[in-house]
């Protein structure tokens, strides 16, 4: 019986209501576990019955669970009078795999006994963005929050320079600790100006050429000079 029905049953009797309170594992708070003095032992009108109200199963603390596998996280709660709940996975970039992050109720809340701790455990894994189009600056942050590393090499190309224009692995779920590559944009140097080609001409010839003693006439004849005899 609960409270009211306990005490309209007692004061109908003739009898006065008085009552206590204890912790029991097995009653629902506020059910009466036990009565003095008990019943079908004669008293006398007017006398006064006192019963026990449960309040429901004693108290305990969460223990810590972070870091336990879930065997281990399953043999501490039954140690300490509660049970596993439900287990869930989730990604972490820190917390190694397989090992729990986080509980609920979390560690240290007082809660009744038996009650059912949920977990969640690590997958191992982080979530890798998508890097291309980021600074490197910016793609080594974003890496870096997600406990991953990263490897930066250089590429000609028309892209901004020192933004990623590829990456490796590509965006997806990777293992914890992963490194990554980079490519980022650089500009490509410049082309070299064309060396100018010097013209060439030909030199003009040192050979002499013989010209005629002779007087040329105005048709071209040349009439020859005139000869010394000699002595």
């Amino acid at each position: 019986k609960d409270r009211v029905q306990a005490k309209s049953a007692i004061e109908g009797a003739g009898l006065k209501y008085a009552e206590g309170t204890a912790l029991n594992d097995d009653a629902e708070p506020g059910t009466v576990i036990d009565q003095t003095p008990e019943a079908a032992i004669q008293v006398d009108t007017g006398s006064t019955v006192t019963v026990v109200l449960s309040l429901g199963p004693a108290e305990v603390t969460v223990p810590p669970l972070q870091g336990m596998t879930e065997e281990a996280a399953r043999s501490t709660l039954q140690q300490n009078g509660l049970g596993l709940g439900e287990v869930k996975k989730q990604d972490d970039p820190q917390a190694p795999r397989d090992t729990v992050i986080e509980s609920s109720p979390k560690a240290g809340q007082s809660v009744a006994k038996g009650t059912k701790v949920a977990i969640v455990i690590s997958t191992g894994q982080v979530e890798l963005p998508d890097l291309v189009g980021m600074t490197t600056q910016e793609a080594r942050g974003a890496l870096l929050e997600r406990g991953l590393e990263i490897k930066v090499d250089y590429q000609d190309s028309d892209k901004t320079p020192d933004t990623v224009i590829e990456q490796d692995p590509k965006a997806g779920k990777v293992p914890q600790g992963t490194t990554v590559r980079v490519i980022a944009a650089q500009a490509p140097p410049p082309s070299p100006s064309p060396t100018p080609t010097e013209s060439t001409q030909p030199s003009p010839t040192d050979t002499p050429t013989d010209t005629p003693t002779g007087t040329t006439t105005d048709s071209g004849s040349i009439i020859p000079p005139p000869i010394n005899p000699t002595g």
